[in-house]
């Protein structure tokens, strides 16, 4: 009970419910309640993966080593939210759009599954420079934002078999590849 009273006293739209009594103040309460939790849903849920993960949009300008970005985004207060993290392969995966051949269950096999080197196959090279469906030809959702013009994304996923490598995907191409874990790439971070 103590929670619940502690979520109501910190409801924002509070004050506007007090207006109303008995019966018809709880129905007020619940229905802003509900309009409330849609509009925080929606200033920073991800419409665009169907795993039901919300997405930094934008993501951070700032290049990243591999190590640096998995710290950047546990360290991440974005939209009043600090429960931020290096997104998987496979969940970094999930926002390719228009390369059949890297898109999740397409062609290329490296997967939270499969991150050893031999997962990488020819069809993990992605499809036509900048001819995605997302603004700019990248191959991510339309309505998302970031570099991606010969920028990659750090994945949390390491190359098992392959010390000093890490899964990226580089939307420019939809391609997906295991650069050392010393270069410079982009953080996308991703909370559950």
């Amino acid at each position: 009970m103590r929670i619940k009273a502690r979520l109501i006293d910190d409801f924002p739209y509070k004050k506007a419910a007090m207006r109303f009594s008995g019966c018809n103040k709880v129905l007020m309460m619940i229905s802003m309640l509900l309009l409330y939790s849609v509009l925080v849903f929606a200033a920073c849920s991800d419409e665009y993966s169907s795993d039901g993960l919300t997405w930094q949009d934008p993501p951070s300008s700032k290049g990243f080593t591999w190590e640096e970005a998995i710290a950047y985004c546990d360290e991440l207060e974005f939209k009043g939210l600090n429960d931020w993290r290096l997104p998987s392969i496979s969940e970094l995966r999930s926002l390719i759009r228009g390369c059949e051949y890297t898109e999740t269950g397409g062609f290329c096999d490296v997967t939270d599954d499969c991150t050893e080197k031999d997962c990488w196959e020819e069809s993990c090279s992605g499809c036509q420079f900048l001819a995605g469906p997302g603004s700019g030809g990248a191959y991510w959702p339309d309505r998302m934002s970031g570099e991606f013009d010969l920028v990659y994304y750090w994945s949390s996923s390491a190359v098992p078999d392959f010390n000093g490598y890490a899964w990226i995907v580089g939307f420019d191409f939809g391609n997906i590849a295991h650069p050392e874990v010393n270069e410079g790439g982009a953080a996308r971070c991703v909370r559950p």
